[in-house]
This record gives structure tokens, C-alpha cells and sequence, in this order.
């Protein structure tokens, strides 16, 4: 099971780049999770088509996110500053 978290859509909508977690925590196939999605892009395409009235239904392309868990690295290291009383008055 994923999460989808953003997705990219081209200027000429002919390209999407869906990015997704895993849910499930530290025990997921990456490797297999992302073989999975990318192998059900087509059939996930031709759902689309049918549901949207576009001239072109996108491409889609899967990636990892990483910008979340970056983020919360990023969070963390600043969490864990050792900021005196006398920095925070400045």
C-alpha cells in the first residue's frame, strides 16, 4: 500500500510524474514497490482515459518521495539545536 503525495503534470498534460510513500513502515520492497507501480502505469493510464475527457491522457511515471523524509531530517537537525537564551533574544 501506498501514499500518493504530489503529482507533476506537464505543460502539454502528456507526462505525469506521480511520487508516493509506502506505507507499512521500515519492512517495504522499495525496489519491488516501485516494479509494481511503474508495471500497472499503463492499465492505470487507460482507467484514466476512460474517467477524464482529455485530448491526451498522461504518461505516468512513479518516483519515491523523498522530499517528506527530508524534511523531517531537516526538522529534526533543527529541533536539536542547542540554542542558548541569550541567541534566541537576537
Amino acid at each position: 500500500m501506498v501514499s500518493l503525495t504530489r503529482v507533476w503534470l506537464a505543460k502539454d498534460l502528456r507526462l505525469a510524474r506521480v511520487y508516493y510513500l509506502p506505507l507499512g513502515g521500515g519492512n517495504v520492497d522499495l525496489a519491488k514497490t516501485d516494479e509494481f507501480l511503474n508495471g500497472k502505469a499503463k492499465w492505470l493510464r487507460g482507467r484514466l482515459a476512460e474517467r477524464l475527457q482529455l485530448r491526451f491522457t498522461p504518461r505516468l511515471e512513479f518516483y519515491l518521495d523523498g522530499e517528506l523524509e527530508e524534511a523531517v531530517r531537516i526538522t529534526n537537525l533543527l529541533n536539536n539545536l542547542d540554542i542558548s537564551s541569550e541567541d534566541e533574544s537576537q
